[in-house]
């Protein structure tokens, strides 16, 4: 063997000891640490009066519960009344009331600052479930200093679960506030009686941040825009199975405001008797935002100028299985696509829905389309609008039926009168409907024709 063989030999012989060395080392490591003891977790406890029947830790403070965990730590609160602001101090902490929001509060009543805090460095897995939340108040200073009177969630993430957020004020997000890339899912919670001097009373979704509403209801909320809630991001917002009901807007959105380049989702919702002094009374949908609504409800809503129901402008909107019902506006009962005389564009799509019953005081009872605005419909039943159904040019989409009066639905055979024979119809449909999409006697579509649909078809005799 020569030299240079010999070298090259011994180089790659230590070159695959250093290899295998390394390889050992690193099992030894792992093994180490999987064998290593993990942190307990703690569970920490509050009570008035730090009584907590035996449990401990315990303390007499929420706040004072939050200072002492440590990411990951639950902290249990029994039944009581707590006055206090708390922080999260950017910790991953479940905060979880015992008994739910009925006999847990935390109030800020008095100390004129927020309730809840949810800064930074709260991430996935930071909760809050079960208490009411009140007495906020956040309206010194500019972004984000006076937003969330009630709660603000700040490039943080957050699960807000069965909780009760009323009488709080703020200038932006009177009862919520999530801002700034901030992640929250929010789940059978009710926003009541929350007010904000600029924008969102119930809550306000703003500048990047993403927000996932379900089962929830804005009620009693009021603001100068969105009265309910005020969806201004570039994150994505989804509404699911959420009421709005009675909120007030004194400019634009008595319900919902949906602005600046926000695409927002909103299924089985249902918008009544929300008010706005200018556009849309149910919901203002402007500036590039993208929405869909499906199986959703707007009935009785109110606005002074446009689009009781709805008011778009340089939209892209989308209702499908909808009712528009008894809404009333000065133009657009119903819905009001406004264009400012061509300059500026939006769409509208309407399948599958109902316009019926809704009235303007000037045009456009159901429907008021500007020139430079865009309404897609089909198979749509649009009816019974004073002074007109639809005012304005709208593309065909066929199947549509518009007519000046409603059919009566408990007119089973169509003959003009609710009488005897329409009660036998629904007597033989009496039961579960085989195929609820096609069930006449079925007048609630609730998927059975029983004691109720026989209410109804009483209501209308004659």
């Amino acid at each position: 063997m020569t030299k240079e063989k010999y070298r090259m030999t011994r180089i790659n012989k230590t070159n695959a000891l250093h290899v295998r060395t390394a390889i050992v080392a690193a099992i030894i490591a792992l093994t180490a640490a999987a064998a290593a003891p993990v942190a307990a977790q703690t569970t920490h406890y509050a009570r008035p009066k730090a009584d907590c029947g035996g449990n401990t830790p315990c303390y007499a403070a929420i706040q004072d519960a939050i200072n002492a965990s440590v990411n990951n730590d639950t902290i249990l609160v029994l039944p009581g009344m707590y006055n206090e602001a708390i922080n999260y101090n950017g910790k991953t902490i479940e905060l979880r009331s015992t008994d739910g929001p009925e006999v847990t509060t935390i109030t800020a009543e008095g100390l004129k600052t927020r309730a809840v805090d949810v800064p930074a460095g709260s991430g996935t897995g930071t909760a809050l479930e079960g208490f009411t939340i009140t007495g906020g108040v956040s309206t010194a200073g500019e972004i984000p200093a006076n937003t969330g009177g009630g709660i603000r969630v700040l490039e943080a993430t957050l699960k807000v679960i069965d909780c009760v957020i009323e009488n709080n004020e703020s200038t932006w997000g009177g009862g919520l506030a999530i801002l700034n890339e901030a992640i929250v899912t929010v789940e059978s919670t009710q926003l009541y009686g929350n007010a904000a001097s600029s924008a969102g009373g119930g809550a306000i979704v703003f500048s990047n941040a993403s927000a996932e509403f379900t089962n929830c209801l804005f009620e009693n909320n009021s603001a100068l825009f969105g009265g309910g809630i005020d969806v201004n991001t570039t994150g994505v917002v989804t509404l699911d199975a959420c009421a709005f009901i009675g909120n007030e807007a004194e400019s634009s959105g008595g319900g919902a405001l949906v602005i600046m380049n926000t695409s927002a989702a909103f299924t089985n919702c249902l918008f009544e008797n929300n008010i706005a002094e200018l556009g849309g009374g149910g919901i203002h949908l402007n500036q590039n935002s993208i929405a869909t609504f499906d199986a959703c409800e707007f009935t009785g809503n109110q606005a002074d100028s446009g689009g009781g129901a709805i008011f778009t402008w340089i939209t892209l909107s989308e209702f499908t299985n909808c009712l528009f019902q008894n809404n009333i506006a000065e133009s657009g009962g119903g819905l009001n696509l406004f264009a400012s005389g061509g300059i500026f564009s939006n769409t509208v799509s309407v399948t599958s829905s109902e316009i019926v019953g809704n009235s303007a005081t000037e045009e456009g009872g159901g429907v008021f389309i500007e020139p430079g605005s865009e309404l897609n419909l089909g198979t749509t039943t649009v009816c019974g609008n004073l002074p007109a159904n639809i005012t304005g040019v709208f593309n065909d989409l066929g199947d549509n039926t518009i007519a000046n009066e409603c059919p009566n639905p408990a007119d089973l055979n169509d003959d003009g009168v609710v009488n005897v024979f329409d009660l036998l119809i629904l007597l033989e449909n009496w039961g579960e409907c085989a195929d609820p999409s096609d069930c006449p006697a079925d007048l609630n579509n609730d998927g059975t024709v029983n004691v109720f649909d026989l209410l109804i078809l009483l209501e209308n005799w004659g």
